[in-house]
């Protein structure tokens, strides 16, 4: 079994054709009332743990199969997340006294760019600040933010001080560039 992790809560296993037959399960008769399929699913599950670090924990675990053209089968394995493991709302501003350093952690957000609500850079006595509000799980902020304050510093400003005493250099920072032609 191969196992690819595409997110804290959803991985997908590819199940070869001698995988399958060692179970007793193919594409067509796999169904989770079925035990042979059952047997495969928990044989999964155990390995996901310890292959990367998937868990289901006391979440629901949502299945999806997709034959592949190789006879292989890719099973999506999701775990519905429980209430506090929820996307949120996390917003954050970092100062920067270098614009190479700048640059360099914009870089940061390719991973999470399509999860940026808005973003803005700022320049105020020479310093430059992103601001950033991103909707994302707990862990994948907490991601963010430590790497981004590997390139630049905490600060103190709020959007506030910085909309009205900072110059806006660009809006719309993250998507700017990582859309434009």
């Amino acid at each position: 079994m191969k196992f690819e992790l595409l997110n804290e809560n959803r991985i997908k296993v590819t199940v070869t054709t001698t995988e399958q037959e060692f179970f007793g399960v193919s594409y067509e008769t796999m169904d989770y009332s079925d035990g042979k399929t059952r047997k495969l699913c928990e044989k999964i599950i155990e390995e996901a743990g310890k292959e990367v670090g998937f868990k289901i924990d006391d979440g629901k675990l949502l299945v999806e199969a997709r034959q592949c053209c190789n006879g292989n089968v890719a099973l999506y394995l999701s775990r519905i997340p429980t209430e506090e493991h929820n996307m949120h709302t996390y917003e954050g501003i970092i100062r920067f006294d270098e614009t190479n350093d700048m640059l360099d952690s914009l870089k940061i957000f390719a991973r999470f760019h399509g999860c940026v609500n808005e973003s803005r850079l700022y320049c105020l006595n020479g310093i430059y600040y992103i601001y950033f509000k991103v909707f994302l799980y707990r862990s994948e902020a907490d991601e963010l933010w430590y790497s981004l304050l590997e390139f630049g510093d905490k600060t103190s400003q709020t959007k506030m001080s910085l909309d009205e005493y900072a110059e806006c250099i660009s809006e719309n920072l993250i998507e700017r560039v990582y859309y434009s032609d």
